[in-house]
């Protein structure tokens, strides 16, 4: 879930929700720096983020896992690998839809 943009959409997203909403918030991420929108937005509590497109492995993230997760990505590409990495950002709901379209069995 964490970067700082998403950090920013969700907290808004979650404040405005008519729903009860838990924001979990991994201390290890909060000195992660980027420029985010001077614009109003919020993200959508209800969608995974497809982070990376891919087409060799679909890898799932959450959290301070997607910093990892991309660490790994780029090992991979550099490797001739080609993975594609999918935040859910949320744990309820899952967006079951996005990873059903990428996960092949």
């Amino acid at each position: 879930m964490f970067n700082p943009y998403n950090a920013k959409g969700l907290m808004k997203a979650a404040i405005r929700s008519e729903n009860p909403v838990i924001l979990f918030e991994h201390v290890l991420l909060y000195n992660l720096k980027e420029r985010i929108p001077d614009e109003e937005y919020i993200c959508n509590l209800e969608e995974a983020e497809m982070v990376r497109p891919g087409e060799h492995v679909t890898i799932l993230t959450y959290s301070r896992m997607r910093y990892h997760a991309m660490k790994a990505a780029k090992t991979s590409v550099n490797k001739g690998y080609d993975p594609e990495v999918i935040d859910i950002r949320s744990l309820k709901p899952f967006d079951l839809h996005m990873i059903g379209r990428h996960i092949v069995f």
